[in-house]
């Protein structure tokens, strides 16, 4: 067993620089960053059954959809003040 966490914390993004690299794809993307995340939950989904790590793929799917949950969120809520003239 690994004391890695290589779904929150995969080493080969550790220290890597100031910026988080899902913070910096987001910052690039803007609204589309929700469609990278999607993107993400469907490779994990498909491949989790190939690769013979299937726990730590649908982790990662996890992972990622958790994101895409709260982007949502966040993106209607941003619509929501936008259309009260907040």
């Amino acid at each position: 067993m690994t004391d890695k966490d290589m779904v929150n914390q995969p080493p080969h993004y550790v220290n890597q620089g100031e910026v988080e690299c899902l913070d910096y794809i987001k910052q690039q993307l803007g609204d589309s960053y929700r469609y990278y995340l999607e993107g993400a939950c469907i490779k994990y989904m498909h491949r989790y059954k190939y690769k013979g790590k299937e726990l730590e793929d649908l982790e990662k799917h996890k992972f990622y959809l958790e994101r895409l949950i709260r982007e949502i969120k966040t993106i209607k809520i941003k619509a929501l003040k936008n259309n009260q003239g907040m």
